[in-house]
């Protein structure tokens, strides 16, 4: 199994009706996702990778981290029978 990597994610501006949107693109649980962060007139493009930090931060705060059984028994019972 691959292991769970960091994620920066995208950062778009797009134009919604008549305003410009920062749009935010990202991966989570294999799925991809996107929010609209803010307008292009009241966020800066700073502004707009800090709020999709946030939203990234709680899914790359255990990438990388695996968990290997205690013993081959544990292994057996828990990862290969099922």
């Amino acid at each position: 199994m691959r292991r769970k990597r960091f994620q920066h994610g995208s950062l778009r501006k797009i134009k919604l009706g008549r305003q410009w949107k920062w749009v935010g693109k990202w991966y989570e649980n294999r799925e991809p996702r996107s929010k609209v962060l803010g307008a292009c007139a009241h966020m800066t493009e700073g502004a707009a990778w800090t709020e999709l930090n946030r939203i990234l931060e709680p899914l790359n705060r255990n990438a990388g981290l695996t968990r290997r059984p205690q013993d081959f028994r544990s292994y057996v019972v828990n990862v290969f029978l099922p």
